[in-house]
């Protein structure tokens, strides 16, 4: 749900989704926004929205529920703020991007590594520092345990 409109369906065709398997709703307006997530949520396994300024915490804890209940997967992104007691399972924030190959934006990806950092109770309460790999191709490789020391080397 693109509360922005800033969606681009193209970036997201190129990093490998199928372009049948995507909706794309725009909504920047509060109630409805609820009602169109809800009526997403009973009907497809997984839901990325951004949360327009406005929506009650009540009516997203009502939609976190209703993800729980259905089993399908639920990615909120508030625009301002935060999301309110008992929606979050899990964070993952950036906290750093390196490229290889790539210099003032021409030639090709060598190697991208993305670290992320977990916290919540999908991670059981510890905050955990994950990195992910992309050399280019359409696979991602999660590389457990891992994290970027200041030399930017990997480290386990």
């Amino acid at each position: 749900v693109d509360a922005r409109g800033w969606f681009c369906p193209l970036a997201a065709w190129e990093s490998g989704i199928d372009p049948d398997r995507l909706v794309v709703v725009r909504c920047p307006d509060p109630g409805r926004w609820v009602a169109s997530s809800a009526a997403l949520l009973e009907g497809v396994r997984a839901v990325y929205a951004e949360i327009p300024a406005g929506v009650r915490d009540q009516d997203l804890r009502r939609l976190a529920a209703l993800a729980r209940a259905r089993r399908s997967g639920l990615v909120l992104r508030p625009l301002r703020g935060d999301l309110p007691a008992g929606v979050l399972h899990l964070r993952l924030r950036a906290v750093g991007v390196e490229w290889d190959g790539i210099e003032s934006g021409h030639g090709s990806l060598g190697r991208r590594r993305l670290v992320l950092q977990a916290s919540g109770r999908g991670a059981a309460g510890i905050e955990r520092t994950i990195e992910v790999e992309d050399d280019g191709a359409d696979t991602l490789r999660v590389v457990s345990g891992l994290a970027t020391t200041a030399g930017r080397r990997a480290a386990g």
